[in-house]
């Protein structure tokens, strides 16, 4: 549970009110200060339920930026991973935002088996300044009931937002 507000030297992330989307809050991150790693500042939160090796796991949220970094563009980083070192990671999703909202989808499988409270989802934001707000989050376990091939993705197209919006393009259409 994240309170109102969270405040450090480097951000700020706050619950802001949303319209016109199928969510009405979303939480808002304001990086105010370069960081020396992605994982400098991060929003977390721990599994509540087990989850198995092997289980099909299916994360979907909205994100979008209200402030751009100098290269037109704002970044996040979407993790899950073992709570304690080493860390182990199931995925890393990195992804480009600018400032329309755009629904995200990364499927994966599970690496282990984690008890509640032993494995976390993070979003990284430790990347120049920028303002990022995220909201619809639903993160599913599909157990081994689901191929994770049948699940939509937009991890190829993540990858290539990037370059794309460097040549004013976008990367819709390409999954």
């Amino acid at each position: 549970h994240l309170s109102d507000q969270i405040a450090t030297i480097k951000s700020v992330v706050k619950k802001v009110t949303v319209e016109g989307q199928p969510f009405s809050d979303a939480l808002e991150a304001t990086i105010k200060e370069p960081s020396n790693s992605e994982w400098t500042v991060q929003i977390l939160a721990s599994n509540a339920t087990p989850v198995e090796k092997g289980d099909v796991l299916f994360a979907s949220f909205y994100v979008r930026a209200t402030a751009l970094r100098e290269d037109g563009t704002a970044e996040t980083q979407f993790v899950f991973e073992k709570a304690v070192a080493p860390y182990t990671k199931s995925v890393m999703h990195s992804l480009a935002a600018t400032g329309d909202w755009r629904k995200v989808y990364v499927r994966f499988v599970a690496g282990q088996s984690y008890a509640p409270g032993e494995a976390h989802m993070i979003f990284r934001l430790g990347y120049d300044p920028e303002t990022l707000q995220i909201g619809g989050l639903k993160v599913e376990n599909f157990g081994k009931k689901l191929a994770l091939a049948v699940l939509p993705t937009t991890q190829g197209r993540d990858r290539l937002r990037p370059i794309l919006l460097q040549f004013g393009l976008d990367a819709v259409g390409i999954g």
